[in-house]
């Protein structure tokens, strides 16, 4: 996945921080965006505010922000994939997360998370994307879904759910280029396994 994506991944994580969990879309400029009018947790850009990564010398969580959330190890136990790079992204409470390897610019995983007021129904129906996967187990409502190439990588597999305790969360594993959607599909149960492990990282 692109920085520029993983930017606006957090654009919009943090607009629903403020928003409330009406159904009615409201025509206020940004920030805040009403998350009735959001059909996907990855589409308005914020500005980015990275901070230095943590290499592997180093615990991913050292890079701060999202990167609080993950561990190599964990990672590449759910994955079969190793990092050794992690860049933190962001201003709180919305934060991301970016491993990345340091001799190739794909395989990346990416975590954007935020606080928000929006309910499941909310949820459901204005951040799930269309087209996507019910994911079961996996905080109060989640979603899974596979994304074909944009830009330089592959084939992205991404799972966003609600946690229990009123955050966003959006998980995104993109394959280097050259791959097939049958293979990135077949991604989508462990990184669902991922999520839940991050998940319970109050």
């Amino acid at each position: 996945m692109s920085l520029k994506a993983t930017i606006a991944a957090l654009g919009v994580l943090g607009a629903l921080t403020l928003s409330g969990c009406s159904d009615t879309p409201e025509q206020a400029p940004p920030p805040p965006v009403d998350p009735t009018k959001v059909e996907s947790a990855a589409q308005p850009p914020v500005a980015p505010q990275s901070k230095a990564p943590a290499s592997a010398a180093q615990p991913a969580a050292a890079a701060g922000g999202a990167c609080g959330l993950l561990d190599y190890d964990v990672v590449a136990t759910a994955l079969g994939e190793r990092f050794q790079v992690a860049v933190a992204g962001g201003t709180a409470p919305a934060t991301t997360c970016v491993l990345k390897q340091v001799d190739s610019r794909f395989p990346d995983l990416t975590l954007a998370v935020a606080p928000t007021k929006a309910d499941a129904k909310v949820f459901t129906s204005t951040v799930t994307p269309k087209g996507s996967a019910a994911v079961t187990g996996l905080g109060k409502a989640a979603y899974s879904r596979t994304l074909p190439p944009d830009g330089a990588g592959g084939h992205t597999v991404e799972v966003g759910w609600l946690s229990a305790n009123n955050r966003l969360l959006t998980v995104r594993y993109t394959l280097p280029a050259g791959g097939d959607a049958a293979a990135a599909g077949a991604l989508a149960p462990k990184l669902t396994d991922l999520a839940k492990q991050i998940d319970a990282k109050k």
